[in-house]
């Protein structure tokens, strides 16, 4: 979720802004308008990549892990002895040219290095809505009012949301498990990026037909009858068609004519995108694991959630 500065906004214009941005759109990034937002996103975050500016300092304080895109050290834009200055000294930095999610990982294990900084340059949590009236008032030369200072809810955030419709997936198997790990297809992979032996899943929905031709899976959502293998014969190089039939349910066409059933049991931490089980039905079958397996169940992991997978001949 990208939480862009208003002057980006109001400088060059929303349509220059989404342009821009077209490609990380389409490769999932959710954009937040620049009105209002971006406090809940940061609450709600994880993990923060930000500049020097203010939002970077108060996810810091919220106690986020944090990675540090720019310091503006570069460019003498902060003062040296300001509370921003010393915690950008701290923040561990982003190597915009490594690959990324190893970074992310890597800041989120170190997650509370900061703590300590932050501690000294934001102090008496709690007490900011009246500490703030205060300080704003003295310098209208105003009375403040007798009531107490609250705060009001944050506004929810109500980003403008691509679809991913393409993704170069690794469907790693060891054992009876298999990891699956999606790339959106349409941004270029960064030299870092350590990818193994990826295979192409593309929605059917999809308008690049290049996508289309050299899909491993095409995924259909609300499929008519016949789709499958009609769209078996329109891309002969396709492994399988994927027919969605529910949260935790696949229908699967091989090229051969087979069609399988996937149903999926959860194991922890809720379902994945069912979009992901043909990609490790696919892993399983083209290392020639036993079929025997995929039919008492095997455990397939996507990101933090794990299903037990089985898989069942179909009858239409």
């Amino acid at each position: 979720m990208l939480a862009a500065h208003p002057n980006a906004w109001y400088g060059h214009g929303g349509l220059q802004v989404r342009l821009w941005l077209a490609d990380a759109r389409d490769g999932g990034l959710l954009l937040l308008p620049p009105e209002q937002g971006w406090q809940a996103a940061l609450v709600a975050s994880d993990v923060i990549v930000g500049d020097h500016g203010s939002v970077t300092f108060y996810g810091a304080a919220l106690g986020r892990p944090v990675l540090l895109a720019s310091s503006g050290r570069e460019a003498d834009e902060l003062d040296p002895d300001s509370p921003t200055a010393l915690l950008s000294g701290t923040l561990p930095r982003l190597d915009p040219a490594g690959a990324v999610l190893p970074q992310i990982e890597q800041a989120m294990a170190a997650h509370g290095s900061h703590d300590d900084v932050t501690g000294r340059t934001l102090g008496m949590p709690g007490q900011a809505a009246g500490l703030l009236r205060r300080l704003a008032y003295r310098l209208m030369e105003l009375p403040e009012p007798a009531a107490p200072a609250t705060a009001r809810p944050l506004a929810e955030p109500l980003p403008e949301r691509g679809e991913v419709l393409s993704f170069e997936v690794e469907a790693v198997v060891g054992g009876d498990r298999v990891s699956v790990r999606r790339y959106p297809a349409v941004l270029e992979r960064r030299p870092g990026d350590q990818v193994r032996d990826p295979h192409l899943v593309v929605d059917a929905e999809e308008v690049n037909p290049r996508l289309l031709e050299n899909a491993a899976i095409v995924v259909g959502r609300d499929p008519g009858p016949g789709w499958a293998r009609e769209t078996l014969r329109r891309y002969p190089g396709c492994f399988m068609a994927a027919e969605i039939a529910g949260d935790r349910s696949v229908v699967l066409t091989l090229r051969s004519g087979e069609r399988l059933r996937v149903g999926t049991t959860p194991a922890g931490g809720g379902d994945p995108d069912p979009r992901c089980l043909p990609s490790a039905v696919y892993g399983w079958l083209v290392r020639g694991r036993s079929r025997e397996d995929l039919r008492s169940g095997i455990t397939v992991r996507v990101g933090e959630r794990q299903v037990v997978v089985k898989v069942m001949p179909f009858d239409a």
